[in-house]
């Protein structure tokens, strides 16, 4: 537990580095999401270069899998458990703003509910890293269906999880100081530019075909 000298500091501090790693959070799942509703909309698109596409896909997932356990499963890490402990352990530091005691245990109580509700979700995380993503478990490795058979994991618990990991970020930075902080990504747009090159390209390529085709139909 923290026994910082400035309380008010060591939460300072404690804020500012978990929303910097919930923004990384954040970002790899929702870009890996992004990716995910344009190949199901769009599956052409990634044929212009499908083995980057296809990295670039797992590297977020793999990447939203170490972060959360980092961030939100681990006690042992300096993350979201660590930032509730001490939310807990020093109350009188977030009734001065605007929220009282009683309404601050009942937000206590409901953020613990909330991680007790998504707990199935971080414990196939959790198992997920540990038999593929951060170590390799033979018998995982050998056959990766096994792995998504045993710890399922889609794209709305992940999503769940990170909701549920904003707000209690966010609840008691908003009652510290009535800081709320937005976490969505920016970089999606630079995903969206390289994907409307390529669509612009693959519609060039597609002009050209037509047009020796009709050249071709054309000629004597």
């Amino acid at each position: 537990m923290l026994q910082p000298v400035d309380k008010a500091e060591a939460f300072e501090d404690l804020r500012k580095v978990v929303v910097e790693e919930m923004i990384k959070l954040k970002d790899f799942i929702m870009l890996y999401d992004h990716l995910y509703e344009i190949r199901q909309r769009e599956p052409g698109v990634f044929d212009f270069a499908p083995g980057f596409f296809l990295t670039l896909s797992q590297s977020f997932f793999s990447s939203a899998i170490i972060w959360t356990c980092k961030l939100i499963i681990d006690k042992n890490s300096y993350g979201v458990l660590t930032y509730l402990e001490f939310v807990t352990n020093n109350k009188a530091l977030f009734t001065k703003c605007k929220i009282d005691a009683s309404a601050l245990d009942n937000l206590i109580l409901k953020d613990n509910t909330e991680l007790s509700r998504i707990d199935p979700i971080l414990r196939n995380i959790k198992r997920r890293r540990n038999k593929y993503h951060a170590h390799f478990d033979k018998p995982f490795l050998l056959n990766k269906a096994r792995l998504n058979k045993q710890f399922n994991l889609d794209r709305n618990s992940l999503l769940d999880a990170v909701k549920v990991t904003e707000n209690i970020i966010n609840n008691y930075s908003n009652a510290y100081d009535r800081i709320s902080h937005i976490f969505d990504p920016l970089n999606q747009l630079d995903v969206d530019r390289i994907i409307d090159l390529i669509r612009q390209e693959n519609k060039r390529v597609e002009e050209g075909i037509l047009l020796l085709r009709t050249k071709h139909n054309d000629s004597p």
